[in-house]
């Protein structure tokens, strides 16, 4: 059983059988910097057409588009639409375009989704929804036109964005600056020394190119033609002397930097740390010695009552800011809801060091198209990232518009930020940076930074440097992690059950990086040198690919039913056994290492240790009656909703497909038909949709990871590949008759099985159900 359970384990839990089916078990969570880049764009394009492919227009009108919004869905089925709609995320912000008479169906059920900020009716006679779409406040317009709807949507971004960049628009209070930090000065001091670290190489290396990046986006939009095609024309194209031109040309690259700068998402500011960099020394290289601008800026009641308040204070802006030499024309007529008002922002800038970097947009695209010539009177400025202005002047005009002064200052002007980036600057020390992350209640991007450094940092330095935990934070202190031992799961994801998975989740949270957990043993690398005691916990295949220098310096813990295969010292026949022995050794070395602490006289990081420790048990222990409170007895509820879905093109018209989706309609639960893989990858895994699905795909036109993506969902039943070109081949099927026979053949038997289930279970009316589906399967097998 192998190693004997340690007086610390939990008592009076029942353990799983060994041979727990690995059909419950749960993916480990993704780490915090996927989540955090699971959106690049802040907005996003959805049009709904029930001919949105029959028109050779509509597709010069999609590209089109994509200049403006790279990621733009399109639906064909009202039904469709409406279910992505309504499972996207609160936090998006859709543009949505749809037909006249299918905005009348759809509008009164998606209208007020949170996440749908503009709409527009796309049609041939907008004089026939002028009436019933007055009773829609998001509709922008009914348009006719190509032209004029791309003009709307141009404008309508211009406008959003403006109100969004209102929201990076951060007050720093002036008050005495000796006083213990408060949560609006870390929040504020973290990012500038976060931006301070991005854009010096003398803190980590500077990327020497766009890869990680282009990784990224791949990841995420793999199956996405118009990103794949992004990344090629960035390939080609992107020069780091023309950096500037990517920012102001409404590039997809500078969609990406905007919302990350504005929502300061590190894992993102990461990535395109690249770009920031050749920004900046464009900056520097043109850098003015003094400037007179004015800029346009939508603010709420509550951005208005904030400056009100801290009339004499600060504001910092989060992203670039452009502004123009030239007094701009407004009017209330630029606002277009009454939560905003207009303010005219006018800025004061004479350059001196320690400040950020401001140029003017047209000597730099002159210089580089070698014409130093300007007739232009009105040239736009570009203010650095995370620039910080005093508060000169803010009034009320008589038409309910506001003047604000701003002049820009250096980092002198605030001997908090200025000794701040002193002491990084002397100590090179990046735990300021997740110290202050921590302070400022934002545990969450002080794990993804760490998470980051330990990528990025050399082998020889400390992964994650250790936070410092100041006894005066109010924040919730974040555990330490060890000094001396670095815990590895490796190659147990396919092997947890629904106790173990929940113990593994458990185990990580409370433990910082202290534990790292790998899907597949080649993400880790063995090679490492590390000054910590490694103990690793995996399978025996992959501890016998180790290297042997890292069994030498490494404690392995294997998951192995054979007790032949491995030392009885090492071997835990089933996951739970290997968890809770995971749990005992975490206990051990948290505590051991809490009466070192306590030797030296930290006694702060002792407690916080052992603490720690103790909680290690009786977490788990909580886990396990959670599970055991939420667990139907030993029978679940048999799912018996099936779903037959087709992925083939739009133009695709075989009529085998069209045959056999009207013979199973009245068999099966629902029949859909997807052409966009994304879009059907997307339904089927969506958390809502727990049908078992029949999967039919003409793979002429589809790539074979995608196929192969849909064959890992856990409620996709059988997938079969199509292809009546294709030659004989084991694994498509290219004959209709064979492909019809094996669906009805494999429906038949999913729905015996099922007959049979319910007939255990006692309910027979159920049961009479699925066997008559299988009967009426029968009899088209023998009648075709």
């Amino acid at each position: 059983m192998g190693v004997e359970t340690s007086q610390h384990r939990i008592v009076n839990i029942k353990k799983s059988p060994s041979n727990t089916s690995v059909n419950t078990a749960l993916p480990i969570p993704k780490s915090p910097s996927d989540i955090e880049i699971e959106y690049l764009e802040t907005f996003t394009l959805v049009w709904l057409d029930q001919h949105i492919d029959d028109d050779e227009n509509n597709r010069i009108l999609e590209k089109r588009l994509r200049q403006y919004i790279t990621y733009l869905v399109t639906f064909d089925n009202q039904k469709l639409c409406e279910q992505w709609l309504q499972n996207r995320s609160t936090d998006e912000k859709i543009f949505f375009i749809v037909t006249g008479e299918s905005g009348k169906k759809i509008l009164p059920i998606i209208h007020d989704l949170r996440s749908i900020i503009a709409i527009y009716i796309f049609c041939w006679r907008p004089e026939l929804h002028i009436n019933w779409a007055k009773a829609y406040s998001k509709i922008r317009n009914i348009i006719s036109k190509s032209e004029e709807l791309l003009e709307q949507i141009l404008r309508d971004k211009i406008y959003f964005e403006n109100i969004e960049d209102a929201g990076g628009i951060k007050i720093l209070s002036n008050q005495d600056q000796n006083e213990i930090l408060n949560l609006e000065k870390t929040s504020f001091l973290w990012y500038q020394l976060f931006l301070e670290l991005l854009l010096s190489s003398s803190y980590i290396q500077s990327p020497t190119s766009s890869t990680a990046l282009l990784q990224i986006i791949l990841r995420y939009h793999a199956n996405n033609e118009n990103f794949l095609n992004l990344i090629k024309e960035f390939e080609k194209t992107y020069d780091k002397e023309d950096a500037i031109q990517w920012l102001i040309n409404n590039t997809p690259l500078e969609r990406f930097l905007t919302k990350a700068l504005r929502e300061q998402n590190i894992s993102m500011l990461f990535y395109l740390r690249f770009f920031l960099m050749d920004i900046h020394s464009q900056l520097i290289t043109h850098q003015l010695e003094s400037a007179h601008v004015y800029r346009k800026q939508l603010m709420s009641s509550t951005n208005i009552a904030q400056i009100q308040n801290n009339r004499n204070d600060y504001l910092v802006f989060n992203g670039f800011l452009f502004t123009s030499t030239q007094p701009p024309d407004y009017s209330l007529d630029d606002i277009d809801d009454i939560q905003y008002q207009l303010v005219l922002i006018e800025i004061y800038a004479e350059y001196r060091d320690g400040m950020p970097p401001f140029a003017c947009v047209q000597q730099m695209v002159n210089v580089n198209n070698n014409n130093n010539n300007n007739n232009n009177n009105d040239s736009t400025i570009i203010f650095m990232c995370g620039s910080i202005f005093k508060i000169i002047l803010f009034e009320e005009n008589h038409n309910s518009t506001w003047n604000l002064q701003l002049s820009l200052i250096d980092d002198k002007n605030l001997s908090v930020l200025n000794d701040q980036k002193e002491t990084l600057r002397q100590t090179k020390d990046l735990s300021i940076i997740a110290n202050l992350l921590e302070r400022s209640d934002q545990r969450n991007k002080a794990n993804i930074f760490s998470e980051h450094l330990s990528r990025l940092l050399p082998s020889n330095k400390s992964l994650t440097p250790p936070i410092k935990r100041p006894a005066n934070t109010k924040a919730k202190p974040q555990p330490l992690s060890l000094k001396n031992v670095q815990f590895i799961v490796t190659d147990l994801s396919k092997h947890l059950n629904k106790f173990a998975a929940a113990m593994l989740s458990t185990l990580q949270s409370m433990t910082n990086d202290s534990l790292l957990i790998y899907d597949n043993g080649s993400d880790f690398d063995s090679d490492v040198t590390s000054d910590k005691r490694i103990l690793l916990f995996s399978t025996a295949q992959c501890a016998s690919s180790t290297t042997e220098s890292f069994k030498q310096k490494a404690q392995i813990f294997i998951l192995e039913e054979d007790t032949n295969k491995v030392d009885l010292k090492q071997r835990f026949d089933n996951i739970e056994d290997l968890i809770f022995e995971l749990a005992d050794q975490l206990y051990r070395y948290y505590m051991l290492e809490a009466k070192e602490d306590s030797k030296q006289g930290d006694t702060y990081s002792a407690k916080e240790k052992e603490d720690l420790a103790n909680r290690i048990h009786s977490e788990l222990k909580n886990v396990f009656q959670n599970i055991s409170t939420n667990t139907v007895d030993d029978k679940p509820t048999i799912n018996s909703r099936t779903t037959f879905i087709q992925l083939k093109p739009r133009r695709d018209t075989d009529p085998i497909m069209k045959t056999m989706r009207k013979l199973y309609k009245n068999i099966v639960s629902d029949v859909f038909i997807f052409h966009d893989a994304e879009d059907c990858f997307g339904h089927i895994c969506t958390a809502e949709y727990s049908n078992i699905v029949f999967l039919i795909i003409n793979i002429q036109h589809y790539e074979e990871s995608s196929i192969t993506g849909f064959e890992f969902l856990e409620n996709v039943k059988h997938t079969y590949r199509y292809d009546p070109s294709s030659i004989v081949n084991d694994r498509i099927i290219c004959n209709p008759k064979n492909l019809r026979y094996r669906f009805t053949h494999d429906l038949i038997g999913h729905y015996n099985n099922l007959g049979n289930e319910f007939n255990q279970r006692n309910n027979t009316e159920n049961a009479k159900e699925m066997f008559l589906k299988a009967q009426q399967l029968c009899v088209l097998l023998i009648e075709r």
